[in-house]
């Protein structure tokens, strides 16, 4: 049924509940697993702004290096537990909005079903923020299969 799925993870206890069933459709299916971290360009900010001084402050090179070597070290992990599961996985790390890099790299990769976790947040929060399922539910190329945050007492 499917061949490839795309797993974007953030790292967050939705995410990771998102790979059980990433894991148990590959296993099924015999998919193989795209595994997308996408990195949000950091935004400038000022030291006055945040009341530092410059020298207490990281460079933009530092923090993009800080949080390139967070994506690397937890796609790394993901890809192991998937590959010990006995399912083929590549990691995928891109430096742009999560929106896009989810959709495109669906496109681009030959998706046939994303599957990702989903927060429940409200809907002035959504309104405020945004909502990267939301916005995949509307402009993905392939079908979506959106995981809910069990809470550990359900």
């Amino acid at each position: 049924m499917y061949q490839h799925l795309l797993y974007p993870s953030d790292g967050s206890d939705c995410a990771w509940q998102a790979l059980n069933q990433v894991m148990q459709i590959a296993k099924g299916t015999g998919a193989k697993v795209t595994v997308l971290y996408a990195l949000r360009p950091p935004f400038p900010v000022t030291a006055p702004a945040l009341g530092l001084s410059p020298s207490q402050l990281l460079s933009a090179g530092e923090i993009s290096e800080m949080l390139e070597n967070q994506a690397r070290e937890l796609t790394g992990l993901i890809v192991a537990k998937l590959s010990q599961a006995g399912i083929q996985a590549e990691a995928l790390i891109l430096h742009e909005d999560p929106r896009q890099a989810i959709c495109q790299t669906a496109e681009t990769r030959g998706c046939d079903l994303i599957v990702m976790g989903t927060h429940h947040h409200s809907a002035i929060r959504r309104a405020l923020l945004g909502s990267v399922s939301s916005y995949i539910a509307h402009h993905a190329p392939a079908p979506l299969l959106l995981v809910p945050v069990l809470d550990s007492a359900e």
